[in-house]
């Protein structure tokens, strides 16, 4: 994915927001595999994660465009490993470790790259004098970022480049995310790695918040913590250009984990084993409760990774087999194909959407199928939209 120029954020920061669902869209369900925990999803709907077994070592593995998972490779003399973040050139970064489950304490961070049989595997370093470290992101130019010295929040962000590891600046955190505008984000930090200065979000509510995950409008979904006593956390956002957003209600368990450039957020609630997702425009969802009718019974036990596509990757249970492993859910495809909204009708919002996958070159804009983005594309979709449905 190309780098998009930094003015289409200011264009289209207030355009997006007014993208609407005439109904909440129906989800396919594709099961990924037993055990299989993921963690990420790009915008090509391939998702990374690992296999957690019942007995033995837990192995990072990558599934490609709804296909079963498949083991990413150890190094020599590493036993377990974890995979935190794919890009759309199916990259994938995370950590291993030479313990049968990659925990904070013992971990190194890794980049697996895909080769003609494969994957191939590259461990990298801590900073000098640090022993344990791990990546966490990985954006489509190549950047890797996460942290060294510690766990989450005893730890400096880091910056990999081919020279080895760079600390990013003296805060004691991680970096969490990069995207591709090369923006990344230590706690309520966001640091231009292209001149290295600084975006400082005021936390809201006078309360503790840290970014869990960008999108390509450097807009991010945030756990606010420390609400009340009895009701501690509540799930939220962070628009450039607008602030922060309550998302759903309060809970001592309670984050926001995947954000994309619709501005959908995941939200799970963990000590009720509630997951549901903020559909931009429409509301918040128990995310079982799009699953269309057919597609089996399954129970959402995890939080869950929204793309472009607005395909959904999470943790769920069959409540017929009893298995538990990873699911793709995917939007029931559309037989209007300029409804790019997925609304059931054709509006200015069906324009913003698609010159938002434009922006960020994401390939469902592709509308001449030619295999690069043009203005062509954009007179491809108008004489669509034109036709109607």
């Amino acid at each position: 994915m190309k780098p998009f120029n930094r003015t289409w954020p200011c264009l289209f920061a207030l355009g997006i927001g007014s993208a609407a669902f005439a109904v909440p869209p129906s989800y396919t369900v594709t099961y990924l595999g037993d055990n299989f925990s993921p963690a990420s999803i790009n915008h090509l709907g391939d998702v990374a994660g690992r296999v957690v077994p019942a007995s033995g070592a837990t192995i990072a593995h990558v599934s490609i465009a709804g296909q079963p998972p498949v083991a990413l490779p150890l190094p020599p003399g590493y036993a377990s490993s974890a995979a935190y973040d794919i890009n759309e050139l199916r990259e994938i970064v995370g950590v291993v470790s030479t313990m049968t489950f990659p925990s904070l304490g013992s971990t190194i961070p890794a980049v697996w790259r895909p080769t003609s049989g494969g994957y191939s595997v590259e461990v990298l370093s801590p900073l000098p004098g640090d022993f344990v470290a791990y990546a966490t992101a990985i954006n489509n130019v190549g950047d890797i970022v996460g942290g060294s010295g510690g766990i989450f929040g005893n730890s400096f962000g880091v910056l990999w480049t081919p020279t080895g590891p760079q600390k990013l600046g003296d805060f004691v955190t991680a970096i969490s995310d990069v995207n591709d505008e090369r923006i990344a984000a230590d706690g309520l930090v966001l640091i231009d790695l292209d001149t290295m200065t600084s975006q400082v979000i005021d936390p809201p509510l006078n309360k503790m918040a840290s970014v869990v995950r960008l999108n390509e409008f450097s807009d991010f979904c945030s756990t606010i913590v420390g609400f009340g006593s009895s009701c501690a956390n509540l799930p939220g956002r962070y628009i450039q250009g607008i602030g922060w957003e309550i998302l759903g209600g309060c809970s001592n368990f309670v984050g926001a984990y995947s954000i994309n450039d619709l501005r959908d957020v995941t939200i799970y609630y963990s000590l009720t084993q509630a997951a549901s997702v903020h559909i931009e425009g429409e509301g918040v969802f128990p995310t079982g409760s799009l699953i269309a009718p057919g597609q089996g019974a399954w129970f959402i036990k995890g939080s869950g990774f929204i793309n472009n596509k607005r395909q959904i990757a999470v943790t769920a249970l069959n409540m017929q087999t009893n298995k538990t492993g990873a699911i793709l859910m995917t939007p029931m495809a559309t037989a209007c194909a300029p409804d790019c909204d997925a609304s059931g009708t054709l509006t200015i919002d069906d324009f913003i959407c698609f010159q938002t996958l434009f922006a960020i070159g994401d390939p469902s804009a592709d509308c001449d199928a030619s295999g690069t983005l043009s203005i062509d594309d954009f007179i491809c979709f108008q004489t669509l939209f034109a036709l109607g449905c």
